[in-house]
């Protein structure tokens, strides 16, 4: 399996030399979240430095959902997919970038009650939001999330996430070790595949690594998911 790893500024400087050299050939770098005005303090160094060592490389945001008020504007999937389309700064736009991707799991403060929103509404946000990304980037973007979190919400019951390639973060077999040629995650309805799976959370150091942080792999070959010419 390709293997890859996802990071944001808590990682602090990765010399992605010595990635490229352990055998990393993909990451995905966090850029925005929700509708904070700023951007990951270490997204631009990140991606630079990752295309200059021969990595390919996508981006995230975390999704902060409902509700959208004065208080919290900005918060519709229109408007926030938006919003990480222009901080992205073109990344997913050009040929050989990963496409984006949407983050959607529990915000900061995890009690959907106090963001006045139900599951029903948090499954409409994100295909919405899904919807809105590929009208601006021009590619179907990825959907990150993990097992509980997508049956909470009752995930399977909105058939049009099928239509959005999944990053799954699972941790429940391959904490410690890369999963061998053939393993899968846990696929929740409607997928019936797996596009990324997160199979390491902070706990796995590949050989010759200097970074600690989540490691991934990829279903198929990369020239399977990249954008074309």
């Amino acid at each position: 399996m390709i293997r890859g790893i996802d990071v944001s500024d808590a990682q602090g400087v990765i010399d992605w030399a010595t990635e490229a050299a352990a055998g990393i050939q993909f990451a995905i770098i966090k850029c925005s979240t929700g509708n904070d005005p700023g951007v990951d303090k270490r997204f631009a160094a990140n991606v630079a430095s990752a295309r200059k060592a021969g990595i390919t490389v996508g981006g995230y945001h975390f999704g902060y959902p409902l509700p959208t008020d004065a208080a919290h504007p900005g918060r519709d999937p229109e408007s926030q997919a938006k919003t990480a389309f222009d901080k992205f700064a073109g990344l997913g736009t050009v040929a050989g970038d990963l496409p984006p991707v949407l983050d959607l799991e529990w915000p900061t403060v995890p009690d959907w009650t106090k963001w006045a929103c139900n599951a029903e509404q948090i499954r409409a946000w994100g295909l919405a939001f899904l919807h809105a990304a590929e009208n601006l980037w021009g590619c179907k973007p990825f959907l990150y999330s993990y097992p509980d979190f997508l049956k909470q919400i009752a995930v399977g019951a909105e058939p049009g996430y099928a239509d959005y390639p999944l990053w799954m973060a699972d941790y429940s077999k391959y904490q410690h070790a890369p999963p061998p040629d053939g393993a899968s995650p846990v696929i929740p309805a409607p997928w019936t595949d797996w596009a990324l799976w997160q199979h390491s959370g902070n706990t796995l150091t590949l050989p010759n690594s200097k970074t600690i942080c989540d490691y991934d792999v990829m279903n198929g070959d990369i020239a399977d998911w990249v954008r074309g010419a």
